[in-house]
């Protein structure tokens, strides 16, 4: 094992400051550096710095979230898509991942190397389009497509510092 994969980069770059600052953010990312401060037991000043800190260096990221199935999106696929062994796995992947519904795109190894996608529509006529389209695409050689009915946790971006 690499020595890379055997430090833990979150050990020195956390202490308890900075992870109760970032649990703060990950409940209200608009919460105010007095705020921050308050629940840290720092002055405003150490806290705004703390948080840009964190910023700066990108280990945390500060966005809106959309709720999908407010704007109308109901209806979600989890995909898994083979390509011909003659395709560019990653060229496929940079062109799916233009499709704006296909908003979880990522590269797979395993017995064979996929490419998964996570794809939203309005309507089940939607994905099924999508599914047909993929299928039909002479870079694929299959396509295993779920319907996700129900999500029971979504946190693709965030960690549990209390496990660092």
């Amino acid at each position: 094992m690499s020595k890379i994969l055997k430090k833990n980069p979150t050990k020195s770059f956390f202490d308890d400051t900075d992870r109760k600052l970032v649990q703060m953010l990950q409940e209200d990312g608009r919460a105010s550096d007095s705020a921050l401060a308050r629940a840290t037991g720092t002055s405003n000043d150490t806290a705004r710095r703390r948080r840009e800190r964190l910023v700066k260096s990108g280990v945390l990221r500060i966005k809106a979230q959309l709720d999908p199935k407010k704007l109308g999106y109901v209806h979600f696929l989890h995909l898994a898509v083979a390509t011909r062994p003659q395709v560019g796995t990653r060229a496929f992947a940079e062109k799916v991942s233009r499709d704006r519904n296909a908003y979880y795109v990522a590269l797979s190894m395993g017995p064979e190397q996929r490419v998964l996608i996570h794809y939203r529509g309005r309507t089940e006529e939607e994905l099924y389009d999508y599914i047909e389209r993929l299928r039909r695409d002479p870079q694929v050689e299959r396509v295993e497509a779920n319907v996700i009915f129900e999500v029971l946790k979504v946190s693709y971006h965030s960690v549990d510092l209390e496990r660092e």
